[in-house]
């Protein structure tokens, strides 16, 4: 029976790109070896393309290239995950949810 269950990793989406965000994606990327990336900014997702890391917050923080793939698109960024983590200001949580 132990062959025949297969262990996959979920796949995650991160919603927001502040600290709490960073921190997030940080952990996931690392234990699950990657991890989708939604943030409103465009800068700031250009600047983590190129430069892996947030230069706004924890910027301290670098990631594995390869390891996370940013998105302005909420929708493209959740598109076939399994888990998404909410981790966006509570003002914003409704405008967030209605743009999805």
């Amino acid at each position: 029976m132990g062959d025949q269950m297969q262990s996959t990793q979920p796949s995650v989406a991160v919603i927001g790109g502040g600290s709490f965000g960073t921190a997030v994606v940080k952990m996931v990327s690392e234990n699950l070896g990657s991890c989708h990336w939604w943030m409103h900014n465009e800068e700031s997702a250009a600047h983590i393309r190129e430069y892996h890391h947030n230069p706004r917050y924890l910027s301290s923080v670098a990631f594995d290239e390869g390891s996370i793939k940013i998105f302005t698109d909420i929708n493209a960024a959740i598109s076939g995950c399994d888990v998404i983590i909410f981790a966006v200001p509570s003002a914003f949580v409704k405008e967030v949810l209605l743009n999805m």
